[in-house]
């Protein structure tokens, strides 16, 4: 992503990437305190008033414009109000290529307008490089709006960043594990794939594969070559914990009791047969719920494993796990 920023900048700004950085939080609460800061956010807060601005977006913009003060204060000292074009080109562009995404962006421009148009000053973010890089992120934006489907390289960085399988990581592990492999063989949408039952899907350890009913279709699901990315083994080490979650016995006595460094797949494990969600919502101190997760968790952890592998998030929804045509 710092090429891209280095591609949108000005040749003037480019060497300036390398030596900017964001603010934490202990900079910008400092940013915060400061009487001038204080002063410009109460004439923010009274401009907006008048408008009948909800209380969200005054504080979403109070909140922006704290921001842009401390990052101003950590690189150099530069101008906060009347702001430099340049300087916000290269504070949108960084930290757009830091993480943050394209609305929030968006968001701390009109943040940043509003303050000056307060102030009664011009707005910066609509001329110079300022205006260029907007410009460029709106485009971008618009180009993946649309979800990205993974490719086998990237589902398998996913599946690397799943946390060890070690009491009591090895629940959050296993059901993750699951969702992901499962999610990507069947290419359900996310509520059809968390609607499983237990019943709906039936190990077949003769033929290392699955057998998932859903809405009156039969899939059948073969176990991969590689292990970690083995539906059937995913379905075999998770519902080893989930059964004894529900025999109300203990979890972490069943963590490693099967085969992990291979094909679980191949083991001769008894699983039960009952109509509860195959799917449920974990809690603190690795315990298992009786309810089902909602279906935006397959986006959240989707991207969390995203994140965590470096692959970039900001395109992928729970759709991405569906291979590429």
């Amino acid at each position: 992503m710092k090429e891209w920023a280095r591609a949108v900048l000005p040749p003037g700004l480019r060497p300036c990437l390398d030596s900017v950085r964001s603010p934490d939080a202990t900079e910008v609460a400092y940013a915060c305190a400061e009487r001038t800061t204080q002063a410009r956010l109460s004439t923010l807060r009274a401009h907006l008033s008048t408008r009948s601005r909800p209380y969200s977006t005054v504080r979403a913009y109070c909140a922006d414009w704290r921001r842009w003060s401390a990052w101003c204060r950590v690189n150099g000292g530069r101008t906060d109000l009347p702001a430099d074009s340049a300087d916000l080109a290269l504070y949108f562009a960084t930290e757009y290529a830091a993480g943050v995404s394209a609305a929030s962006v968006d968001r701390w421009a009109a943040a940043i307008a509003v303050v000056h148009t307060a102030h009664h000053g011009p707005n910066p973010t609509v001329v110079g490089p300022t205006a260029e890089v907007l410009r460029a992120l709106r485009r971008r934006r618009r180009r993946i709006a649309t979800s990205h489907a993974l490719t086998d390289e990237e589902f398998d960085q996913l599946l690397l960043a799943l946390p060890p399988d070690v009491w009591p990581t090895s629940v959050i592990r296993r059901r993750d594990r699951l969702i992901l492999t499962l999610g990507r063989e069947l290419g359900l949408p996310p509520d059809r794939l968390l609607n499983l039952a237990c019943s709906d899907v039936v190990v077949d350890p003769e033929a290392s594969c699955l057998h998932v009913q859903d809405d009156g279709e039969i899939f059948q699901v073969h176990a991969s070559k590689q292990p970690l990315s083995c539906a059937v083994c995913a379905v075999v080490e998770w519902r080893t914990l989930l059964d004894a979650a529900d025999e109300e016995q203990e979890i972490a006595p069943s963590v490693g009791s099967i085969c992990t460094s291979g094909h679980s797949c191949q083991a001769r494990v008894r699983l039960s047969d009952r109509p509860e969600p195959l799917f449920r919502r974990l809690h603190r101190g690795g315990s298992i719920g009786k309810h089902r997760p909602a279906a935006e968790a397959v986006r959240t952890i989707v991207q969390r494993y995203a994140r965590a592998a470096g692959v970039d998030a900001r395109s992928l929804t729970s759709f991405s796990l569906r291979r590429p045509t």
